[in-house]
């Protein structure tokens, strides 16, 4: 994915009907890992891109560990030192992230917490950089900190898809719907919206509805209402993202 999150590009045919089961939620699945129902709040930043993948990699690492790992990824960490993935103004890349992450590592929100304004983004495009330096409350050294992927990877297929989140936990995507508002427990269709990735999400379950059907996806505008269903097929979420997810080591 080259388009920045804001998004992801690419698109395949695939069938948007889910087999077996028809509803899973990975916040039930995996009660034991908090982080999975943890609300983020990335601010007035475009930043939506670190925020997901550090989500993912910390629900990731907790479902691995079977919740004996606590370590959260920290997305001020990614967002300002991942040069090539984009900045926290304009967007950035998932699949950039996740590269970022396998060959460079990612510190923890111990380290390097991020911390928003309700009004203002603090990490300006222009005086953002990257820290090598845990903040003074930490424990730890940026060094002994600093975590690295085993690998990642790329799905497309909607059954694989499926498959992946429910052996691994949530996955990251693209979508051209518009959450900036608190979402509610009505699925939304984006119809009429601008069919450009502009979002990047954190997909955590699925379910069918009245007879549609829905990716549920966590948002990251810090809103208590931060769980949200993109009908499925309709949310660009399949016809021009590609899935992320990591493969952490434990």
């Amino acid at each position: 994915m080259k388009q920045k999150l804001r998004g992801s590009s690419r698109s395949r045919n695939r069938s948007h009907r889910i087999t077996d089961p028809p509803n899973f939620d990975a916040r039930e699945n995996w009660s034991h890992c908090p982080s999975i129902s943890r609300t983020y709040n990335q601010g007035c930043c475009n930043s939506c891109w670190a925020v997901v993948v550090a989500a993912v990699l910390t629900d990731r690492s907790c479902i691995k560990s079977n919740g004996r790992n606590t370590f959260n990824y920290s997305a001020r960490n990614l967002a300002t030192c991942c040069k090539v993935c984009g900045d926290i103004i304009e967007g950035g890349i998932l699949l950039e992230a996740f590269v970022y992450w396998k060959t460079t590592g990612i510190v923890s929100e111990e380290c390097q917490p991020y911390n928003v304004s309700d009004m203002v983004c603090q990490y300006n495009k222009n005086e953002s950089k990257c820290e090598t330096e845990c903040v003074k409350e930490s424990k730890r050294t940026y060094e002994d900190d600093l975590r690295l992927g085993e690998n990642f990877s790329e799905l497309q297929n909607v059954a694989d898809i499926q498959r992946e989140i429910m052996s691994n936990g949530p996955l990251a995507a693209g979508t051209w719907a518009n959450l900036t508002e608190s979402c509610t427990n009505e699925i939304l269709s984006c119809d009429g919206l601008c069919k450009i990735l502009t979002h990047a999400v954190r997909i955590i379950g699925w379910g069918t509805e009245k007879g549609k059907d829905y990716w549920l996806v966590a948002n990251s505008y810090g809103s208590e209402r931060n769980i949200c269903k993109l009908e499925r097929g309709k949310c660009g979420i399949e016809e021009g993202s590609s899935f992320y997810h990591g493969i952490t080591n434990v």
